[in-house]
């Protein structure tokens, strides 16, 4: 029993140190990288820019790409580690609301390509709604964005059932699909499987894992059949009258 307290509090300590790097990392970094943005733009103005050779201008569009990645990049930090510190009272939430919400935030106005939605009737639960609210929003729009350029038409589909006091969830797209290697490398801040193809930082699908697991439940993400899209399932609690 006191190697499981020692066990434990050493836990904590880990968790509080990886916030308190998250953060430093994320906040204290802001300076430096907003000083070489606004001093490549000082260097600029300073020069004429017509003058500048095609390897000269690919090199400023590369410094601003980069400096737009880590500050996305900074931001994911952030807000992972504001999730443990900035939790709001868990109350009752209303997900067809949420839901609703996010798909017209995503596709609602979308004229690019045809989304076919089909949706179960939403219930309510039991958690903190912005994290909630940011939740469906990442895997929605992971659901929507993964597709071949090609392909003109996005099914997806939210399903839900009930079971043991708990609201599981499954979202589903017909998309570019994923190995069942890839599945848990998925999961990772950071980690982009097709990093060439398609915009982005790889930190949607973390902060969603880490959203559903403060709330009791767990994350997965599973291959379709015949490797059509991808399938992920989670789980929230019932609401509270």
């Amino acid at each position: 029993m006191s190697n499981d307290l020692v066990s434990n509090e050493h836990g904590v300590d880990i968790a509080k140190e990886y916030q308190d790097f998250a953060y430093i990392v994320s906040h204290d970094l802001n300076a430096p990288m907003r000083h070489i943005r606004q001093f490549t733009g000082l260097l600029l103005d300073g020069c004429d820019q017509t003058k500048l050779n095609a390897d000269q201008v690919q090199c400023v569009d590369f410094i601003y790409m980069a400096l737009d990645k880590v500050e996305a990049m900074q931001a994911a930090l952030l807000e992972f580690s504001r999730l443990n510190t900035r939790l709001s009272p868990f109350g009752r939430v209303d997900v067809a609301v949420i839901v609703d919400r996010v798909v017209q935030s995503l596709w609602g106005d979308n004229q690019a390509c045809e989304v076919d939605f089909l949706c179960d009737e939403m219930p309510a639960v039991w958690g903190d709604e912005e994290r909630i609210a940011r939740l469906f929003y990442c895997l929605l729009e992971n659901a929507m964005k993964f597709h071949p350029v090609i392909q003109d038409t996005r099914a997806i589909s939210l399903s839900v059932y009930f079971d043991d006091g708990r609201w599981h969830f499954s979202i589903k797209d017909n998309g570019i699909g994923l190995k069942l290697e890839q599945c848990e490398r998925a999961l990772t801040m950071f980690k982009r499987l097709r990093p060439d193809d398609y915009a982005g930082i790889g930190a949607g699908l973390t902060l969603a894992d880490k959203i559903v697991r403060m709330h009791g439940g767990c994350l997965q993400i599973k291959p379709r059949e015949h490797n059509i899209g991808a399938e992920v399932v989670f789980s929230l609690p019932e609401a509270v009258d």
